[in-house]
Order: C-alpha cells, then sequence, then structure tokens
C-alpha cells in the first residue's frame, strides 16, 4: 500500500501542470521532514512547488506558525502537534505528515473551505487524527477516490459537503465510530460500493444527502449501527 500511494503521489505531482486551473492537491502518506529532501524537491519544481527550508528543530512554542507552500502550520500543544489550513492557495497543495519532526494531526475547521480553484486528487496522511468541521466544504475540483485513513478518529459537520468533484470510491477508516450531519451531503459523484465499517455505530441526520448509491450497493459491516431517517435521503 505504502508504494502504491508513493506512486500517486509522484503520478500526481508530474501530472499536475495538467490540471485545468494548474493546481492540484495532495498530502503524501510516507513521512516527510519539514525540509524537503533533494530526491523530492525536482519533482515539487515540475508542479510548480516552492520548497522552503524549515531549521532542524522542534516547535515548541504555542501557536508557532511554519508556512510551507500554500499550507499554513499551527503548532498547538493541546493536540500534540500542528495543526494545518490554507495559506495563500495559488498552486497544488501538499499537506505534510509532519514539520520540524512533529505529526501534522488536525485539518482545522474550514481549513480549506471553498477552495474552487483545486483540482486533483487528495491523499490524507495517515498521521491526521481530526478533520475539522467544513474542512474541505465546496471544494468542488477534487476528484478520484477519497480513503479517510484509519489514523482519523472524528470528523466534523459539513466535512466534504458539496464536494461534487470525488468521483470514485469513498473509503472509510476503522478509527471513526460515527459519521456526523452533512459529511459528505452533496457528494453527488462517487462510485462503487459503500462500506460502512463495523465501528460505526452511528450515521446522523443528511450524511450522505443527494448521494447516488442504490440500496444494493451500500453494505454494512457491522450489526449495531444507529442510522438517522434522513441520512441517505
Amino acid at each position: 500500500m505504502k508504494n502504491l500511494i508513493s506512486a500517486i503521489l509522484l503520478l500526481v505531482l508530474l501530472s499536475a501542470v495538467s490540471c485545468s486551473k494548474d493546481e492540484t492537491i495532495i498530502s503524501p502518506a510516507q513521512t516527510v521532514d519539514a525540509s524537503v529532501s533533494s530526491a523530492v524537491e525536482p519533482v515539487l519544481q515540475m508542479a510548480g512547488i516552492s520548497a522552503v527550508s524549515q531549521p532542524d528543530v522542534i516547535a515548541k512554542a504555542e501557536n508557532d506558525t511554519v508556512i510551507i507552500g500554500s499550507c499554513q502550520y499551527t503548532y498547538d500543544s493541546n493536540v500534540g502537534g500542528y495543526t494545518v489550513s490554507a495559506s495563500n492557495v495559488d498552486d497544488s497543495i501538499i499537506i505534510l505528515p509532519q514539520v520540524n519532526g512533529m505529526p501534522v494531526v488536525v485539518i482545522e475547521d474550514g481549513g480549506f473551505e471553498g477552495h474552487t480553484e483545486l483540482c486533483g486528487i487528495l491523499i490524507i496522511p495517515s498521521s491526521i487524527r481530526k478533520i475539522g468541521k467544513r474542512a474541505f466544504a465546496g471544494c468542488t475540483g477534487l476528484v478520484g477516490d477519497l480513503f479517510i485513513p484509519d489514523s482519523v478518529e472524528q470528523i466534523g459537520e459539513s466535512a466534504f459537503e458539496n464536494c461534487i468533484g470525488l468521483d470514485g470510491v469513498l473509503y472509510i477508516g476503522k478509527g471513526l465510530k460515527e459519521i456526523p450531519s452533512r459529511c459528505f451531503s452533496g457528494c453527488i459523484s462517487f462510485t462503487g460500493e459503500l462500506l460502512i465499517p463495523e465501528n460505526i455505530r452511528k450515521i446522523n441526520s443528511k450524511a450522505f444527502l443527494k448521494c447516488r448509491w442504490i440500496e444494493d450497493e451500500i453494505i454494512f459491516a457491522g450489526s449495531q449501527v444507529a442510522v438517522e431517517a434522513d441520512a441517505f435521503e
């Protein structure tokens, strides 16, 4: 799987220039230090991303902020690492799993909301434990599969609402216990089967509103799932 993710990362970075607005959002699953390695740097340059060297120290100051590419990382001792949000979204986006030797663990509430100029796939690194409310809401240019890694324990309401371009498979990780209201509302282009893993205990109101799965394409792995009546309207 790691080799597959690495291959996907390389392919997306090399093809970023063909994106309609020359922009791609991606976050590599493998560990990448804040100072981008010499092997990766040429690929980033081909995708139009400027590598930014960072000091070789672990950030300890509360609210310490680091900008790398189009992402802003803010250290928060309460979460044991960095949170991430959009900075100046003008090019491809890489969400790093690690900055200054500390993990990137939270995608902030509304962190990338409404950035319709983003186009390409979204890979969430396995360092992420929480995806905030409306984190990617309205990012209509995101396409392909969406994998929520097993590390994610919490997703906020409307996190992916109206991401109408996601046209592949939705994989829900094994760390979640609940799918919040409107989490995937308006994601009308998902394809294939939807597997609800056995760890899920509740699917809230309008979680999959207007999604196009038919009944026999939704598979419940567990038998103890409470589903709101309008979850799949």
